[in-house]
């Protein structure tokens, strides 16, 4: 029906390593979203606290590192 046409989406992950997927999973996740028509809202590079985080983030959207010890 078009009712998702245009809204405003975004998508959030968790792994247990720095190496464990996030960025991936994410893009994954916001293949559906775009084929709603969707618009996907991410986090930009300019944000100064995706350079300092120590337990995950990216441009493609929330993610966090929750390994064992991040705990």
């Amino acid at each position: 029906s078009g009712n998702l046409i245009g809204k405003p989406a975004c998508v959030f992950t968790s792994s247990g390593s720095h190496h464990g997927g996030n960025e991936s999973t994410l893009l994954s996740m916001q293949l559906p979203l775009l084929h709603l028509g969707m618009v996907i809202v991410g986090v930009p590079y300019s944000v100064p606290e995706l350079s300092s985080t120590k337990t995950g983030g990216t441009p493609y959207g929330p993610s966090h590192v929750a390994g064992e010890s991040n705990k």
